[in-house]
């Protein structure tokens, strides 16, 4: 199939030759750019499963890690295994996973800090706020992935650097 340039390079020579009409130029340059417009919009539509399934993946990877209110631990082992699985499907979703990973590992960094200062009492309700964002983060991730948006959790510290292309 030849470029639309290529296209209008053949259509512009008609024209000057004298082989079609100013009209015919401007019927068939017309009819060229709907037809690549047509073809863009029927590419797009076949990457739209891919664009759920990004996005369905991605809130999978926030919503797990409310497994550690099952069983300790979990909610730190699913999202990350959720990620090295799926990671290379898109990058939407190693987005999400590294912004899970960077939350779990400031999680277990405040958590020890939180509870050495436990020690004097102000530990307690910084705890009390951690158990609290770690339980309302994941919803707010998983909402935000949904709708195909990536959401960094606020405090999280940037441990794993997001990658640049994240936009499918």
């Amino acid at each position: 199939m030849n470029s639309l340039a290529d296209e209008m390079e053949k259509l512009g020579r008609l024209r000057r030759e004298g082989l079609i009409t100013q009209s015919e130029y401007e019927q068939a340059k017309q009819s060229l750019f709907e037809g690549q417009n047509q073809a863009k919009a029927n590419y797009d539509h076949l990457l739209e499963p891919v664009k759920a399934d990004a996005n369905t993946w991605g809130m999978f990877i926030h919503l797990s890690q409310l497994c550690g209110y099952l069983i300790p631990v979990l909610g730190w082992i699913v999202p990350i295994a959720i990620w090295f699985l799926k990671k290379d499907l898109s990058p939407k979703i190693d987005a999400h996973g590294t912004i899970v990973l960077n939350w779990i590992l400031s999680e277990l960094i405040y958590g020890m800090i939180f509870i050495l200062l436990s020690f004097i009492l102000i530990g307690w309700p910084l705890l009390i706020l951690l158990a609290g964002l770690s339980f309302v983060y994941p919803l707010i991730g998983a909402a935000k992935a949904s709708q195909g948006d990536i959401w960094k959790y606020p405090g999280s510290l940037n441990i794993i650097k997001l990658q640049a292309q994240t936009a499918e």
